[in-house]
């Protein structure tokens, strides 16, 4: 009896969670179309093109296989692009998190006008991009305020300095706002804890502040 109890008790669980799972399955469906239909068939597509010798015009699409990809390895053009990529990818990453979690530490801070300084530092990131790229586009040129004697738009490695500063600074309001969400988070009596067991400044943001916003 105690089986036959038990039993009975699974089946409708068993049910709840096929529910579950048929529920879940039709709320993704409509993002899952859009994302297949938008992202993923055109990355297959694109994909397979890249394997073709297609012209772009013709119907034909003459196979052959990987020679594309091994003519651009040859070409130095590419590598030098590849080059600068990774590099303005990496500067832009490591800038965004520096100045953001440092910004953030500082606007985290019991300061007047903290809505006000949020706000500015925000300001950039809602800015239209053609407007932020004049606005840098003169204070880069020769004769900009921040020219000092450089021509940062002329020298190919001023010029991925600079394109690396733009979106940096661009994306930094985003980035702050991040941190200051996992920043407020963080339980105030860590703090506490840590500086009475004699926790200097730099130890307690390394080990509580980074730690946790990491999380």
């Amino acid at each position: 009896m105690a089986g036959a109890s038990a039993l009975r008790r699974a089946v409708p669980a068993r049910r709840r969670r096929r529910g579950d799972t048929w529920t879940a399955a039709l709320c993704l469906a409509p993002a899952l179309a859009v994302i297949g239909a938008f992202v993923i068939y055109p990355i297959v597509a694109t994909g397979r093109l890249s394997l073709t010798s297609w012209n772009g015009a013709t119907p034909e699409l003459p196979f052959v296989g990987l020679a594309n990809y091994a003519e651009m390895a040859a070409d130095p053009e590419f590598r030098n692009s590849l080059v600068v990529t990774i590099l303005y990818g990496l500067g832009v990453t490591v800038l965004g998190v520096v100045s953001g979690l440092g910004l953030a530490v500082l606007l985290n801070a019991p300061i007047r006008g903290l809505a006000l300084y949020r706000g500015i530092f925000f300001l950039p990131v809602v800015t239209s991009s053609i407007a932020v790229a004049t606005v840098w586009k003169y204070l880069f040129e020769p004769d900009g305020p921040f020219s000092a004697g450089l021509n940062w738009l002329g020298d190919p490695s001023l010029a991925l300095v600079s394109l690396t500063l733009l979106t940096a600074w661009k994306q930094l309001g985003l980035n702050v706002v991040l941190y200051l969400t996992a920043l407020q988070a963080i339980p105030a009596h860590l703090y506490e804890a840590a500086a009475l067991d004699g926790a200097t400044r730099w130890r307690r943001l390394r080990h509580i502040t980074i730690r946790c916003s990491r999380r």
